[in-house]
């Protein structure tokens, strides 16, 4: 089925806003959005209504648009771990393969900004919840979960681990479709896949 323009919008904008594209940036007004994206304004209002809707937006009593939350790296926690392997010896040990930088919250290398001014009881609950993804108590998917094959699939402990997460070549029973194979993906994505160390993934070719 043919993808419409204001699903397309809306991607690239959820993609945005994920990525941390407008931490320093204000998120632009509708009328901008449409230019910018050559399409009426109907189309982006129609985008950013679906964004508020799945909570990723919220509209402040001006009018304007903010993220509810945004990511923040915190680089210098990253560049502590690669020089303290460096030391240690294990940085570079898996030969030609990138190794996997994806340490979650844990590392304390991503922290996540919420806006100001919402309700104290809703920050406190995210609060709480960060906390424990973070400790890794908090689950997210079911203890078992089975792909389309009914095959069963479970993490190695309680919850599933950053690299479990990274390394899923499978898809639920209840999704409907499949995986796009390793040379159906443009170079950008081929070039994160490596940058973090999927290239074990690569199984996937047709």
């Amino acid at each position: 089925m043919r993808k419409t323009k204001s699903y397309r919008m809306e991607s690239i904008l959820e993609e945005r806003i994920v990525m941390g594209d407008y931490t320093l940036l204000d998120f632009p007004a509708e009328r901008k959005l449409a230019a910018a994206f050559n399409v009426t304004q109907m189309t982006a209002r129609k985008a950013v209504k679906n964004l508020e809707r799945r909570g990723l937006l919220r509209r402040l009593p001006n009018g304007s648009l903010k993220p509810v939350a945004l990511p923040v790296w915190k680089w210098e926690a990253f560049y502590i771990e690669i020089i303290r392997s460096i030391f240690d010896g294990t940085w570079g040990s898996s030969g030609a393969r990138a190794i996997n930088y994806w340490w979650g919250m844990r590392s304390g290398a991503e922290e996540i900004n919420y806006q100001k001014g919402l309700p104290g009881g809703t920050l406190h609950l995210l609060d709480m919840m960060e906390m424990l993804l973070s400790q890794e108590e908090l689950r997210i998917f079911p203890d078992e979960l089975y792909d389309q094959n009914h095959q069963p699939h479970s993490p190695a402990s309680v919850v599933y681990s950053p690299k479990e997460l990274m390394e899923m070549d499978w898809l639920d029973e209840c999704v409907e479709g499949a995986l796009p194979h390793y040379d159906d993906l443009d170079v950008k994505t081929r070039t994160l896949m490596a940058i973090n160390g999927l290239d074990n993934l690569k199984g996937l070719e047709k």
